[in-house]
């Protein structure tokens, strides 16, 4: 299992979330770094203040401005695009941003203090380092807290809900007989959406079935990342990793440090790879009357699957049916607006333009 500290080798483990996250913002300060400080002794080169430098910040910019535009045209074509999405993805542009900044400042106060030795550098040398420790602390803080919780959910990969591009069928509610009035394609998105922002119609369990390459994975891991932004304590395995969790905790064996969270810890258990038996025994009452999400592995089970879960599971149960993959719905398959192309091509001009051009003037000049 993967650690989920900041701290120990990562010789023999999997890139955590907190690691990435913090390696990222590293290099968005770096790249601050070196290019502001290339363009600075460019425009010193040229007998311009170093202050043009300043300008280098409209990159992070320009390309976040893009990203934001991308993401939301590549989205909500199925599931709709909330305020917290939106909120998501501004509030990531702006910490790319405000750790790009972060290096700029930085090389600023090397380029200042090159052409003007009589300029209180330490006001902008002060400005830059509480600018960086209030990132630290600040962004730092919410970030590493949201990236813990993906760590410990051990979700298979994180995916927003309203990019979800597969082909819903249908869905009903699961009653003691195994079935009950199908609601269609409608009722699937309205019930996974109730279910991923916690409203109050939202079943207290989900059963996803399907055939293969219906992204049932995809649907389930879809349904936990918007959890975990949510700060829901989310825990994602296999059938096969259930049991043997729950026959742990039984027994009181200890758990290793670096192991993700007990699912009878989690606020919701995502279990894929539902097929073979699964004895009540192993079934605890805690985990009974719990959120649950359950991704059949064999359509042709489907039925035994919602009858079984059905007597063992309490609260309303929704169970969404997917289809095979639809050429329509294949998000890659749209075409990019040519002001989003036109913005990208832009933002690379500007930055390939203004660091080369530095390097250039600082190496010739």
């Amino acid at each position: 299992m993967k650690p989920t500290t900041l701290f120990g080798s990562d010789v023999y483990e999997d890139y955590t979330a907190i690691y990435t996250w913090n390696s990222n913002q590293m290099a968005h300060a770096m790249m601050g770094f070196a290019g502001t400080t290339l363009l600075g002794h460019g425009a010193m080169e040229l007998g311009m203040s170093p202050w043009w430098a300043l300008l280098f910040a409209v990159i992070p910019a320009l390309k976040d401005a893009t990203d934001y535009a991308v993401d939301l045209t590549r989205a909500g074509h199925i599931f709709e695009i909330t305020e917290a999405h939106e909120r998501e993805t501004r509030a990531d542009g702006f910490t790319d941003n405000y750790f790009w900044n972060v290096g700029t400042l930085l090389a600023l106060f090397l380029a200042v203090s090159t052409a003007a030795k009589d300029w209180p550098l330490y006001v902008l040398f002060a400005i830059a380092i509480a600018y960086a420790v209030v990132g630290i602390f600040w962004l730092g803080g919410h970030f590493n807290t949201q990236k813990l919780r993906f760590d410990t959910a051990a979700l298979p990969y994180f995916f927003r809900l309203p990019n979800f591009a597969g082909n819903l069928v249908g869905a009903f509610q699961v009653t003691e007989s195994g079935d009950g009035d199908d609601g269609g394609r409608k009722a699937a998105i309205q019930g996974v959406e109730a279910f991923t922002y916690d409203r109050e119609d939202a079943a207290r369990h989900v059963i996803v079935s399907g055939p293969g390459r219906s992204r049932k994975t995809t649907l389930a891991s879809a349904i936990g990342s918007g959890l975990t932004v949510r700060d829901t304590t989310v825990r994602y395995l296999s059938q096969a990793a259930l049991v043997d969790a729950l026959a742990m905790e039984q027994s009181g064996e200890e758990r290793a440090k670096t192991e993700p969270l007990p699912p009878l810890l989690a606020n919701v258990i995502i279990v894929d790879d539902v097929g073979a038996a699964l004895p009540d025994e192993s079934l605890p009452r805690k985990l009974a009357e719990s959120r649950t999400v359950w991704v059949i592995a064999d359509p042709a089970s489907a039925d035994h699957w919602r009858r079984r879960l059905r007597g063992l599971l309490s609260g309303p149960m929704l169970a969404v049916e997917l289809g095979p993959p639809r050429e329509d719905e294949r998000v890659d398959k749209r075409a990019t607006p040519w002001w989003v192309t036109l913005l990208s091509l832009a933002t690379l001009v500007i930055a390939s333009v203004a660091t080369l051009g530095s390097l250039g003037l600082v190496l010739c000049g």
